[in-house]
């Protein structure tokens, strides 16, 4: 369940991954989101409005390297099952509140755990292709992201940080226009886990921020392009897993 907070409202996404190994190197998977996005204030005007509905199933793939199978690539196919041609009476919603960009998407994730007496340390990146630009000009641009966690044996309990780098290939496009979002950001991460042989709960915390590039018009021409840094909209997750068998 990952809450995400900004300003005009929140998303609340609730997914379940249900895996299973094939063998000791392969695992395979689906993933299955529901989202519930609501915007206060729809417009500027006195009205709040909420998108709701299943977003994009995806089809999850692990392979397991190394002689202790500690480096694991997975391969991720999302299906356009989210909405995304969703109206407000007859005005088309902006693409950042659709359920899905109605497109097929792909991830794919590399990472390396280091398992030390005190702890792990988890190392890795991942590139994905958002779907590229749907029927309606909308366009989500490819992202790439490198990251690494620690975490800390406490007993039962296995507190965390973490540090991530991400950046995307251009703006993404509402209908043909550029949206205001930014093209790197740096997200610190914080997370507890409790855990037994078949349990395990985790609560975590994201903050990034953002740098932007923008251009302005000017006579004659385009100016350099400007940057300035903002805090983006944080998140606040709580994360159940089950192995019964």
């Amino acid at each position: 369940a990952n809450y995400i907070h900004f300003a005009g409202g929140y998303n609340l996404i609730l997914t379940t991954q249900v895996s299973k190994d094939l063998d000791d190197r392969w695992n395979v998977g689906v993933l299955i989101p529901f989202a519930y996005k609501r915007y206060n204030d729809y417009m500027g005007l006195p009205v709040d409005i909420a998108n709701v509905g299943l977003g994009d199933i995806n089809l999850l793939g692990t392979y397991r390297l190394g002689p202790i199978r500690a480096t694991s690539l997975t391969a991720s196919l999302g299906l356009p099952t989210g909405t995304h041609d969703a109206r407000y009476k007859l005005d088309l919603l902006t693409q950042e509140k659709q359920l899905g960009p109605g497109r097929v998407s792909g991830t794919l994730t590399l990472d390396h755990t280091l398992d030390e007496t005190w702890g792990l340390i988890v190392l890795g990146g991942l590139a994905s292709w958002r779907g590229g630009e749907n029927a309606l000009g909308n366009y989500r641009a490819p992202f790439a992201s490198d990251y690494g966690y620690a975490g800390y044996f406490f007993g039962p309990f296995v507190p965390s940080l973490g540090l991530a780098f991400s950046g995307f290939l251009g703006p993404d496009r509402d209908r043909g226009v550029d949206q205001d979002v930014p093209l790197l950001l740096a997200s610190l991460n914080a997370s507890l886990e409790w855990s037994n042989d078949w349990l395990a709960v985790l609560l975590g915390f994201s903050l990034p921020i953002g740098l932007y590039a923008k251009e302005s018009q000017r006579v004659g021409g385009l100016k350099p392009v400007q940057s300035s840094t903002g805090i983006q909209p944080w998140t606040a997750a709580l994360g159940v897993s089950v192995s019964p068998f």
